[in-house]
């Protein structure tokens, strides 16, 4: 299958001369330190993956509509993505309200700016259309925030480019191992950060508005 690439893009990973970015990992160490091996790992032993390619792979939100994740999703919006399996009973529910106070937080504050919240799962053989619907229906999510699966290639293409991952192969098959972070970015600007998807909704409003 042809994957559109854009390959001029650059993806600056992290807001590291933020005080926004500094407040948030100062309040998570141990995930301030996984993302850093991450951010290393991703330059040096995964060149074909980054998010200087993200793949304008076609995927299936929960409302049955097929999309272009590039076109569809990043290109000229603000980003928030995350991982997340609609079975999880561990961290993905506890992200999920999170994020919906920050999806109240931005219909509040940031009216205007075209904002793409959006949640790829970790399992596609399980999580289908019907399965991810459900689970928007389940938590009472409102209009605006996609979820999406699709053939497990483009999940882990897309997965690899939003820098997803871990450097060891048996913990990149856990799909518990991608499910605590946040990415947060502006393609058009190559403005990208990353922070703890349980931060407070405050923070992560406020590194919004550092990539806007």
């Amino acid at each position: 299958m042809d994957i559109n690439v854009n390959n001029r893009r650059h993806f600056i990973l992290g807001l590291g001369a933020t005080t926004v970015a500094a407040t948030i990992m100062a309040s998570f160490p141990v995930a301030a330190k996984k993302e850093k091996k991450e951010v290393v790992e991703v330059v040096l032993d995964v060149p074909k993956f980054g998010p200087s390619n993200i793949p304008n792979a076609p995927l299936w939100t929960h409302e049955g509509k097929e999309i272009k994740f590039y076109d569809d999703v990043v290109n000229n919006k603000i980003l928030l993505i995350n991982m997340m399996y609609a079975d999880c009973m561990d961290s993905c529910p506890l992200t999920t309200s999170n994020l919906m106070q920050v999806q109240r937080l931005i219909a509040k504050k940031m009216q205007g700016i075209p904002i793409q919240m959006c949640s790829i799962t970790l399992r596609p053989e399980e999580d289908t259309v019907t399965h991810l619907s459900h689970y928007v229906k389940q938590h009472h999510i409102p209009p605006g925030w996609l979820f999406l699966t699709g053939k497990p290639e483009m999940i882990k293409l897309v997965r690899y480019s939003m820098g997803f991952y871990d450097p060891d192969p048996a913990l990149d098959g856990l799909s518990t191992s991608h499910t605590g972070m946040l990415r947060v970015g502006n393609n058009r600007l190559s403005r990208w950060s990353m922070a703890p998807a349980l931060a407070k909704p405050d923070q992560i409003l406020k590194l919004i508005e550092q990539v806007t």
